[in-house]
């Protein structure tokens, strides 16, 4: 819980607080300014603060900014006759095999279709199980025209159902007469 300080308090407070920087003078003149103040009542301010220039970079900071900055576009606006010449790309010689490699590279693939021909032309050496047929493509029943038309009515008044149910207050009355009228023609295709 906290209470606000009285007059009393306050003025004893500032009393004290006098008495601390006239101290810190003191010490000052008698060190020669060569140490900081000892301790503040108030947080320490920054020099930039101290200026009233909230957090602003100083003028040494921005000329330095500016001379880079400079010394970037110039180098952007330069003429390309003064620049100098770029290095042209090294073009990387096209690796090419040696005759040598080459031949046995062909000796090699001559051996594997050899051994495949082979292989071919002895069925006794090589046991190769008959190739089995494809089984035959599942085939989907065919639907007769009644059972369409029975399945089409039906959703039709699933539908009209589902419309009737999301359907605003308003809407509902013709959505639900019209129903009905449908219905029974669904179930004279289904006795059918």
């Amino acid at each position: 819980m906290t209470t606000t300080p009285t007059l009393q308090q306050l003025q004893q407070g500032l009393a004290i607080a006098e008495q601390i920087d006239a101290l810190e003078k003191e010490l000052a003149d008698i060190l020669g300014n060569q140490s900081a103040p000892v301790a503040k009542a108030a947080p320490a301010q920054s020099a930039a603060q101290a200026d009233g220039r909230k957090g602003k970079r100083s003028p040494a900071t921005i000329a330095k900014m500016k001379a880079s900055q400079r010394a970037r576009w110039s180098k952007v606006k330069t003429p390309a006759a003064f620049k100098t010449p770029a290095k042209a790309p090294v073009v990387k010689k096209k690796s090419t095999m040696s005759a040598q490699g080459l031949a046995n590279i062909k000796a090699a693939q001559k051996k594997r279709w050899d051994k495949i021909k082979a292989a071919k032309k002895s069925p006794a050496t090589a046991q190769v199980e008959p190739k089995k047929a494809p089984a035959p493509a599942m085939k989907k029943p065919a639907m007769s025209a009644e059972a369409k038309a029975k399945l089409s009515a039906m959703m039709k008044a699933r539908w009209e159902a589902r419309k009737a149910a999301t359907a605003p207050a308003a809407t509902e009355a013709p959505a639900a007469t019209e129903a009905p009228s449908e219905a029974p023609a669904a179930t004279e295709t289904a006795a059918e």
